[in-house]
């Protein structure tokens, strides 16, 4: 059994705030593998709020080693000496550790990791180009991914690429601690009847932040006298990094345009320990963008704190579970949006009945399924390199987990928008998603060979691949 377990993020680490979900996730993971009796280290990207290191538990330490920008898409940008010296400075730990684990990985630094020893890893994004990089680039002896959409979509890409063979990957849902969000909102709304939203994401405008002010202005328009805020956390690099600074100015300039900017509320970016309160600050929790999301927290943890939410059907949010305190709508249409919020907030009138999660996404079943994983992981290899099933039919193909039917055509996430192929999308819209097609199936089916020729050209349908697995 693994005893010491070499932990990697790029991201930046700080002992009393979260940079996002990931790294909220990972410190639950750290916390979990020490409290198991794990000696846990935990390299992170340099900065000037985290220099000297910390620990998360009296066996879980942050070592702050590697001198790389700490901010995406290009956190390798940097002198070729810092990275340099991080591969020096990182090396003793790698070699001491007797499991590493590579969170979200897009740890270049590989030829570091001394053989023989087990390499997990997992991805908690599949748009960054680091990520891409890492998926098609670089092998591991098991990968997880929180969603089924992210294991998918790996099978989808990197497993029919012919580049290399994939090797088992495993969903485990991320977890949400669900004693610290259930704390009960009050049953009666504010007096002064505001609604409130919240956008609890970084400000990027694939987060849906344009979206969301589209969205304000649409709800003065449709209720007049309805008083309205759209509460947004300040980023913790707004006022440091230029990219930020510049997002920001364009979310200024175009609240102006749409005459809403007295309707937004800034305030300080939020701590881990803030969240819950954050969350029942507000009514209704917005998740609009068109962002890929390997997961999203978001909706999640606004549920388990009693606060309905509105998603995007994209990416990971199309696998979010049913659940009346949640409503998906297809990306961009701000009709079912203003139709969704005013739902909720009429239905918010009356006592709120909080809608629990599955037991699935509590944060106790996933902890105990990545220590399972990383402290018996010779274990934990052995049986996930066990055939579950057949191997896909070569000569099939199936819509493409990036992608589904929409009124039009067919949505695909990393086209950030809709492809119209309304044959092909009007033959799909009553089939399983998951099923094998034959071109055949679909020339007898009435779909013209040119539209299924440039569907497989756009990637909307691909090779047939196999399904992850499961813990």
């Amino acid at each position: 059994m693994a005893q010491r377990v070499f932990i990697a993020s790029i991201a930046p680490l700080f002992e009393n705030q979260v940079y996002g979900g990931s790294q909220a996730i990972l410190q639950s993971i750290a916390v979990g593998l020490a409290e198991a009796g794990a000696t846990v280290d935990i390299v992170c990207s340099l900065r000037p709020e985290n220099e000297n290191g910390f620990r998360w538990h009296e066996r879980a330490t942050v070592h702050p080693l590697l001198r790389l920008t700490g901010a995406f898409p290009d956190p390798y940008e940097v002198p070729p000496g810092d990275i340099a010296m991080s591969a020096r400075e990182i090396a003793p730990l790698l070699e001491a550790a007797d499991v590493i684990y590579l969170h979200a990985d897009i740890f270049h630094l590989r030829r570091l990791i001394p053989e023989n020893k087990p390499v997990i890893r997992s991805f908690h994004d599949f748009s960054f180009e680091t990520a891409l990089i890492s998926a098609f680039g670089y092998s591991a002896d098991l990968t997880i991914v929180p969603s089924l959409f992210l294991g998918r979509s790996i099978n989808a890409s990197v497993g029919v690429s012919g580049m290399r063979g994939v090797e088992p990957v495993v969903v485990i849902p991320n977890g949400i601690d669900t004693a610290r969000f259930a704390v009960a909102k009050s049953p009666q709304r504010d007096e002064d009847g505001t609604l409130r939203m919240l956008y609890p994401h970084r400000p990027d405008e694939r987060k849906g932040i344009l979206e969301c002010l589209a969205l304000a202005r649409s709800l003065r328009d449709e209720r007049p006298n309805l008083k309205l805020e759209l509460i947004v956390p300040k980023h913790i690099d707004a006022d440091r990094l230029p990219d930020l600074m510049q997002i920001h100015a364009a979310i200024e300039s175009r609240a102006a345009e749409l005459g809403v900017q007295e309707n937004i509320k800034y305030v300080p970016w939020q701590t881990s320990e803030q969240m819950p309160d954050f969350y029942r600050s507000g009514d209704i929790t917005l998740c609009l963008g068109n962002a890929i999301e390997a997961f999203g927290l978001a909706p999640y943890e606004s549920i388990a704190s009693g606060t309905p939410a509105v998603v995007s059907r994209v990416g990971a949010y199309r696998d979010v579970p049913t659940n009346p305190s949640i409503a998906t709508i297809d990306h961009g249409d701000l009709k079912a949006t203003v139709s969704a919020v005013l739902n909720l907030f009429d239905v918010g009138l009356e006592p709120v009945q909080v809608h629990p999660l599955p037991g699935e996404y509590v944060q106790s079943l996933m902890i105990d399924r990545y220590i399972n994983i990383l402290l018996s992981p010779d274990d934990a290899i052995k049986k996930f390199q066990t055939p579950s099933s057949e191997a896909p039919d070569a000569n099939r193909v199936m819509l493409a987990p990036w992608c589904h039917v929409v009124t039009g055509g067919i949505y695909d996430d990393y086209d950030y928008g809709v492809r119209a192929l309304p044959d092909l999308s009007d033959f799909l819209r009553e089939r399983d998603p998951g099923q094998m097609l034959s071109p055949a199936d679909l020339q007898i089916s009435g779909v013209d060979s040119d539209v299924i020729a440039i569907a497989i050209g756009q990637s909307v349908l691909v090779p047939a691949f196999s399904e992850p697995l499961s813990p």
